[in-house]
């Protein structure tokens, strides 16, 4: 038997360090955030961008 949990999952993005297969950390922070921001949309309900 199957319930619904009363809590709801979310995951909490604040870096990213490979994009596309290629390691991205040597990269300044404000480039990192702005491939995030690309990788991630606004409406996607089950990600939290951290700013």
């Amino acid at each position: 038997m199957s319930r619904k949990s009363e809590h709801q999952i979310s995951f909490s993005v604040f870096d990213v360090i490979y994009h596309k297969g290629e390691r991205v950390t040597d990269l300044p922070l404000l480039e990192r955030k702005e491939i995030l921001n690309d990788l991630i949309s606004e409406d996607t309900p089950l990600f939290n961008k951290v700013q």
